[in-house]
């Protein structure tokens, strides 16, 4: 009898001695209500950009508060190429280098800048824009 092990599926069943903070449990219990209720009305969150020829307008209605964050320079060319794949601060460099020929601390500044607003997420090495672009032929 062949056996293709990937098409089995699995149940596992646990239990754990450690112990949740259950304000952190309400905490989490409370986001996901606020999300569902969210996207079950007519304020949908969105976290969309859109570009110029010398700026980036980002537009975050992720939370409560709406705003708006213009992006100029390094942050701005840095935000923009991270938005096909995640890319290293390497790359980053060199694609920023290559535009321009700013020093690798800038473009270490920009990427830090771009975490710190939640526009950037960064994994293992790997940096990630968050948001969309507002006309998908950028």
């Amino acid at each position: 009898l062949d056996i293709d092990h990937m098409k089995i599926a699995y149940d596992f069943e646990f239990k754990t001695s450690t112990q949740i903070d259950p304000a952190l449990k309400q905490e989490l219990y409370d986001i996901a209500a606020e999300w569902k209720r969210r996207h079950q009305s007519e304020q949908l969150p969105f976290l969309i950009f859109t570009k110029s020829m010398d700026f980036v307008k980002v537009y975050d209605d992720r939370s409560l508060q709406s705003t708006q964050v213009r992006l100029e320079g390094t942050a701005a060319k840095a935000f923009v190429y991270c938005n096909e794949a995640p890319k290293t601060i390497d790359q980053i460099k060199e694609h920023l280098n290559g535009q321009n020929g700013q020093g690798e601390e800038s473009a270490e500044e920009a990427i830090r800048f771009l975490e710190e607003k939640g526009l950037v997420y960064g994994e293992r090495g790997k940096y990630f824009n968050l948001a969309l672009p507002h006309n998908s032929n950028l």
